[in-house]
């Protein structure tokens, strides 16, 4: 719920003051905790996000670390565990606004501007413009 220990990062033997639960932050901070519920539901909802062996998350994940600083971009083959989103690509920017060339043909967002419904599977072909310090997620 967005709490700190004070700086205390082994806080087992810590007073109250320190552990106690704040129920209050859980209301402060609706929107993030809407973020993670919302994110959770869209990983539960796709296969593609729950691949569970070595082996089939080594064949069917690729990543691409050199395409910018700050910039990480992951492409899931999601049919292979058994998604109808065949073809997903996970674009992690930590950085500025960022435009990612997309792969020939229409790819549909599923999430974009640090708001997983923001992108309502809005088509887009060519590029796409990666928020920074957010995650944008395409499907096709």
């Amino acid at each position: 719920m967005l709490r700190d220990k004070q700086r205390n990062h082994n806080s087992y033997n810590a007073p109250d003051s320190v552990n106690a639960i704040r129920w209050q932050w859980k209301i402060d901070n609706a929107d993030v905790i809407d973020y993670y519920r919302q994110a959770v539901g869209l990983r539960r909802s796709h296969s593609g996000f729950r691949m569970t062996s070595w082996d089939r998350i080594n064949s069917n994940i690729k990543t691409d670390e050199t395409l910018r600083y700050g910039v990480v971009v992951n492409r899931i083959n999601g049919g292979a565990n058994g998604d109808n989103w065949q073809d997903i690509i996970i674009i992690y920017n930590s950085a500025d606004n960022y435009e990612y060339t997309l792969p020939e043909g229409t790819r549909f967002v599923a999430m974009e501007k640090s708001d997983p419904a923001a992108g309502n599977d809005r088509p887009v072909t060519g590029k796409v413009i990666a928020e920074g310090t957010a995650i944008t997620i395409l499907h096709r």
